[in-house]
């Protein structure tokens, strides 16, 4: 039988091995989080601060505008650096930083810099919005 704290105890977040899907919104909020893998650091990304979280990066389908993401950075993230001259990255500041994405079909590597040092490399994918969707 289980303790009446054992019952209320949350579940760890686990990140799914996948990407986060955005809506077709041009503003966005990426929660950024750290997460253990195999006695490393991993980064994952969700659309709420609860998640569900996601490790290998994000995807948008664009319109015609260009999409901005404001990172809201977990103390254990450091910074987002962008490592291809279309991203414009601005610094972090109080935890959030934002990027500008242009829309135009792409992937995109990018850093995810943790606190401790050390980088992860996610992807970011842009399309167009698919045909009646």
């Amino acid at each position: 039988m289980l303790t009446s704290s054992e019952a209320t105890k949350p579940e760890p977040v686990v990140p799914r091995k996948e990407i986060l899907a955005l809506s077709a919104a041009p503003e966005q909020t990426i929660y950024v989080s750290a997460f253990r893998d195999r006695g490393t650091r991993i980064p994952a990304f969700a659309t709420r601060a609860a998640g569900p979280f996601f490790t290998e990066g994000f995807s948008w389908h664009y319109a015609d505008a260009a999409l901005h993401v404001r990172f809201v950075l977990s103390p254990d993230i450091a910074r987002i650096r962008a490592s291809h001259a279309a991203l414009t990255c601005r610094p972090s500041s109080h935890g959030t930083q934002d990027m500008i994405i242009p829309a135009s079909e792409a992937t995109y590597d990018f850093d995810v810099e943790f606190a401790c040092g050390g980088l992860y490399d996610p992807k970011i994918i842009i399309s167009p919005v698919p045909p009646g969707g």
